[in-house]
């Protein structure tokens, strides 16, 4: 079971019981997901908070309470105010539509709609609500992290000695004990001494310590915020300090007060937190760039490329280097022309490859890159070909190909920023 078809609860609200039969069929018979039906927006809201779907399919003019006021409603519960609402309706003038999603409505699709086309909404909204729902249990990573922080605190003196408050944390940092040790043995005891930076920060410690306030703070922004240091382990950390200034009488920095955090699994979440995001925004780019084409567009795309890496193959026995350009050159003109912006500037890189090819001394080494340059260009290929599988379930076989293709018009697809 793929991502865009796992389990899923869908409540579809409509006071007509042949439109809900219908779609619920239809659900049934091409998703594994769960539907709840509600004739109402009454009933709507009461089902909305008793099972808590992931998606609903929302009526307009309906009896009792229509489904404006029903999503108003929903939006108002805390524990339904994230979920997703598509509006159904026969309604087709922009006021209309302005007004359901001015409550808070997602999509908006008009009656009568094709089947394949609801299904194709409904993932990729239930798809956008995953990436939210995973940036949000990340952030909840982030605060568990942060509230479970171990410091390490310490003092320095002049020339950057360390001495007490001393936190016994600060061996879990170091590996050992830094009472009486340079500041710049221990805690930046990896930084660049040939660099502009590390002069300022011994300058910033040996002006501040033993003068005034004033002439703390002139200096303090010349101080780190964040180091990566090689911890007794031989691992990489990645730590934030803070400072703060122990001040004496007269308003003479004595000391100044170092509180260091590790911070490498927090940074390695807010990374893979990042790589996450872009990867599900990368994801959602791809989809739309694919139902903006039609089976057949898709299709032919897919035949005409492997047409051409077939030809890069043959160009490759006989290192036809001007074969080899023309067949990839030929591809990325068709994922231009079908709007398949990642190939396309994956193949301009692999292009370059080729041109320096031309001037490689040791020709042994051609025929290992031409392959890695066509392997690169089928995963390109088949990162879109597998998505498109996804949303359409198809299965390639070889009576798939005299089956009848039904086409969605490009111009049905309607795709609302969130």
């Amino acid at each position: 079971m793929n991502k865009l078809t796992s389990k899923k609860k869908i409540l579809i609200v409509d006071d007509n019981a042949k439109n809900i039969k219908l779609i619920g069929d239809y659900l049934k018979l091409k998703t594994n997901y769960e539907t709840i039906i509600a004739q109402n927006g009454e009933e709507a809201i009461s089902r909305a908070l008793k099972f808590i779907p992931n998606l609903i399919l929302m009526d307009i003019n309906m009896p009792v309470m229509d489904g404006v006021k029903a999503c108003k409603k929903i939006k108002e519960s805390e524990t339904c105010k994230d979920i997703p609402i598509i509006f159904l309706t026969a309604e087709t003038s922009i006021s209309d539509k302005l007004k359901a999603l001015g409550s808070g409505g997602s999509d908006f699709l008009t009656k009568p709609f094709f089947e394949e086309e609801l299904i194709l909404r409904i993932n990729l909204h239930l798809e956008i609500q995953d990436s939210k729902e995973s940036i949000k249990r990340n952030l909840s990573d982030t605060k568990s992290i942060l509230d479970n922080m171990k410091q390490g605190v310490f003092a320095i003196a002049k020339d950057g000695i360390i001495t007490p408050p001393v936190s016994e944390y600060c061996a879990e940092i170091f590996g050992e004990s830094i009472i009486g040790k340079s500041i710049f043995e221990t805690l930046f005891k990896d930084l660049d001494k040939d660099v502009e930076g590390f002069s300022q920060i011994k300058l910033a410690i040996g002006a501040s310590i033993g003068s005034d306030h004033i002439q703390y703070l002139c200096v303090e922004e010349s101080l780190p915020s964040k180091i990566i240091m090689t911890n007794h382990k031989d691992q990489k950390c990645h730590l934030r300090l803070s400072f703060s200034p122990i001040v004496i009488e007269n308003k003479i920095v004595e000391k100044i007060l170092f509180v260091v955090e590790d911070v490498t699994a927090l940074d390695e979440l807010e990374r893979k937190t990042k790589e996450n995001e872009e990867n599900s925004l990368m994801r959602l780019k791809m989809l739309q760039e694919i139902v903006a084409n039609s089976k057949s567009e898709f299709k032919t795309f897919i035949d005409e490329s492997n047409n051409n890496l077939e030809l890069c193959k043959i160009s490759m026995e006989s290192e036809d280097l001007k074969s080899f350009f023309r067949g990839i050159h030929t591809i990325k003109g068709l994922s231009n022309l079908y709007g398949l912006s990642n190939i396309s500037k994956d193949v301009h890189l692999l292009e370059n490859k080729v041109v320096d090819l031309k001037s490689l001394k040791d020709n042994k080494k051609m025929p290992e890159i031409l392959l890695e340059i066509v392997d690169s260009l089928k995963l390109a290929i088949s990162r879109y070909h597998d998505l498109y599988k996804e949303i359409f379930e198809f299965k390639q076989t070889k009576d798939s190909e005299d089956e009848e293709i039904i086409e969605i018009p490009k111009e049905r697809f309607l795709f609302v920023k969130e």
